[in-house]
């Protein structure tokens, strides 16, 4: 068609503009592209009246603008799938009377959205739109400082509930939908790359709650930018006539289709334009390069420590036979799988968090997760990486004969390790990954030796204890070290924000990773059981160097030595991959120094966070010695595992009161059993740590009650930078 000229005539003074003078049926010249993309920045909505458009037109109208978008809810129209229908009269009443921005779960959301009317009531049923740039712009400085720093989620699972799958007849593919669109994290203000204009970004549809603060500030501070957004200043509202398209930028509009029209009918055609060519600025974030195999090695190498070369020789001191060390394994097994289940769930529920800090934040009170991510960088985090350092130190020594003190091994070991970790979350995780599967084939190699390897000894007698109640009390004893072996699976669920599908990879990786280390730990005992016999496996403190002596002569403890060498590191790999997430959390939150927020622009990782936590385990390395290390190590971590079993029930009954949809759908299986089991396990572990040396507990709580002044210091301190009060 020939250039005409397009005259826009505006509608408000804040936004919408009426275009005469052009036909949109046809072929567009790149000329009349360029003017209608003019106008729509400049009036952000556009109204064509008049128009004759088949739905082949409509969508190539909206295909000079970008990709198009095909709706995964919504039916689009047989001639073109580009364009999907809206209808609704008696039988299928409209929902859509809230303001929203178009498709915000995704990660980069729609340009644009081209709606033509088709038939339209005699009364009701317009459309109005609000301007975002003006809702931004007329906030107090202060608000603009706050929400400029803030990120908000969103949701697909907050609009498509349950109930509206079920109503259309689709709810055999609810699940798969949720999994194909997990939760979303956006700025609540962003930034048009082209003018520097900022706009708000949330809407009552799709964004379910900001992030770094708690549930009640996020749904106080909600309901005001929502009221705020739609004073009518800023808005335009459009009556429908057949014929009339509407064209409006999604990106710093919301608009609002009254649903007043029930019970006549109302049929529109939309077309959705994506928007890849724009980058938002924004906060730099961490970024998400992992998937269920990561996961799975990140729990399996975090379990996996230096503890099963001696706990079977600790477990045999307090079982006394065969039977009985099988049978606590398995349901120290069964009690670690319980525990990622409720790890799991948690996550499902909360896949953009970091992990534990986030669940008893939200579950309880900000101080709560303080308290755990202060106790964890002063004693059970980095205590556990120290002792990690320190027996890595004295096997690699024994080893090498280097003559350097152990202190500085540790400490240059793990300057290593911080490098790697800072260079990438992949190169990092590629690291742990590879000492993991290392720590799994030696676990390997000893049960092969089990098997092949002459037992030292025959006919041993099997101890049997005189009673039901010394069975009892023999199996009480060996759970302790057993639970402690299993301990690890949670810093997993510090990776959420750079794990792909959250949702649905941590549930699956914690549960084939726990199910992984109890195949393999069950295997371990039976092969030092084989070989060693219950006596000699009682007597021992090195079963595993036994075990490959009796098969290899002197090379076997030499081979002993070196998976110890090899399991300690890829222990450390894993921590300082995954508990500095823990303190970019609290530092987001304000919770802590804001330099460990920092996130590195090229390598995505919270570099500041991975040093600290490489510095603070040398010190520690330095300063302690390795069983004092565990002691208090022990205690503070399973008080805390304990809260994350209570704090499940507690976001489970908010989640249900609130409406919320559970994103994923995992649920722990024999919930609530297996979640006491769990919590009742956790704190009988702390309890009985504290009571076998006390000196050692009351370090620990000393610890944990430094954190309630150092919280009410950075909490006043974070409120005055956030202005919230």
């Amino acid at each position: 068609m020939k250039h005409v000229q397009l005259a826009a005539k505006p509608l408000t003074p804040a936004i919408g503009a009426t275009v005469e003078g052009i036909d949109l049926s046809g072929p567009l010249s790149d000329e009349d592209v360029g003017a209608i993309r003019s106008a729509l920045d400049d009036r952000l909505v556009l109204f064509f009246e008049d128009q004759s458009l088949t739905p082949v037109a409509q969508r190539d109208f909206a295909a000079r603008f970008g990709q198009l978008y095909v709706h995964p809810f919504y039916p689009g129209h047989e001639e073109a799938p580009e364009v999907m229908i809206l209808a609704h009269d008696v039988t299928h009443r409209a929902n859509s009377d809230r303001w929203h921005n178009d498709v915000t779960y995704l990660a980069t959301p729609p340009q644009a959205a081209v709606l033509y009317a088709e038939e339209i009531p005699e009364l009701g049923g317009d459309t109005l739109w609000a301007n975002m740039y003006l809702a931004y712009e007329t906030l107090s400085e202060p608000l603009k400082q706050l929400v400029s720093q803030l990120c908000a989620v969103h949701s697909f699972a907050k609009n498509f509930t349950p109930e509206r799958f079920r109503a259309l007849g689709m709810e055999d593919r609810r699940e798969q939908m949720y999994a194909e669109h997990p939760p979303v994290s956006h700025p609540v203000a962003r930034t048009n790359p082209a003018t520097g204009r900022k706009a708000l970004f949330i809407n009552q549809d799709f964004t379910s709650h900001i992030e770094g603060v708690s549930p009640r500030e996020s749904d106080a501070l909600l309901r005001m930018l929502f009221e705020h957004m739609v004073q009518p200043e800023f808005q335009v509202r459009w009556r429908w006539r057949a014929g009339t398209l509407a064209f409006w930028d999604n990106r710093w509009t919301q608009h609002c289709a009254l649903a007043d029209y029930f019970p006549a009918r109302r049929r529109m055609r939309r077309a959705t334009i994506l928007d890849h060519a724009v980058r938002w600025h924004r906060i730099e974030r961490l970024a998400r390069r992992l998937g269920v195999y990561d996961v799975v090695l990140v729990v399996v190498g975090s379990v996996i420590g230096s503890g099963i070369f001696r706990t079977p020789a600790v477990v045999a001191q307090r079982a006394h036979f065969p039977a009985l060390i099988l049978a606590s394994w398995a349901v120290g097994g069964i009690v670690a799988l319980f525990g990622a289940f409720v790890l799991g769930e948690l996550g499902a529920r909360r896949p953009e968090d970091c992990g534990a800090y986030a669940y008893l934040r939200d579950a309880f009170h900000p101080v709560v997760a303080f308290a755990y991510g202060w106790t964890a960088l002063l004693a059970s985090f980095t205590g556990g990486i120290a002792a990690a350092a320190v027996l890595f130190a004295g096997y690699f020594l024994s080893l090498t004969g280097l003559g350097l003190a152990p202190a500085v091994v540790a400490a240059l070991t793990l300057g290593v390790l911080a490098l790697v970790n800072s260079l990438g979350v992949r190169q990092g995780a590629n690291v742990q990954s590879g000492l993991t599967l290392l720590k799994v084939a030696a676990l390997v190699g000893l049960i092969i030796v089990g098997i092949v390897a002459h037992p030292k000894s025959h006919g041993q007698p099997i101890l049997i204890p005189g009673s039901t109640l010394g069975a009892f009390a023999a199996f009480g004893l060996a759970m302790i070290p057993i639970l402690f072996s299993y301990n690890g699976a949670l810093v997993a669920n510090f990776m959420a924000p750079e794990t792909r599908n959250a949702a649905l990879a941590l549930p699956l990786g914690l549960w084939l990773g726990i199910s992984g280390v109890a195949v393999l730990y069950l295997l371990v005992n039976a092969a030092c059981i084989r070989v060693l016999g219950i006596n000699g496996l009682a007597h021992t403190d090195v079963p595993v160097s036994d075990v490959l002596r009796a098969a290899a002569g002197p090379m076997g403890a030499r081979l002993a030595s070196l998976a110890i060498v090899v399991t300690t590191l890829g222990f450390m790999s894993n921590r300082l991959l995954t508990v500095p997430r823990l303190y970019h959390a609290m530092a987001q939150d304000g919770l802590f120094f804001r330099a460990v927020a920092w996130v590195h622009p090229r390598t995505h990782v919270p570099v500041v966070a991975v040093v600290l936590q490489a510095v603070l385990a040398m010190v520690i390395a330095f300063s302690a010695g390795y069983e004092h290390i565990l002691n208090y190590v022990v205690a503070t971590f399973y008080a805390f595992n304990g809260l994350l079993a209570l704090a499940l029930f507690v976001i489970r009954a908010r989640d249900r009161n609130a409406g919320a949809v559970q994103v994923g759908g995992f649920r722990v299986p024999w919930h609530p059993a297996s979640t006491v089991v769990y919590l009742l396990a956790s704190w009988g572990v702390a309890i009985a740590t504290c009571l076998a040396y006390p000196r050692d507990g009351l370090v620990g709580l000393a610890i944990l009650l430094s954190a309630l002044p150092v919280y009410v210091l950075w909490a006043r301190s974070a409120s005055a930078r956030k202005l919230v009060a």
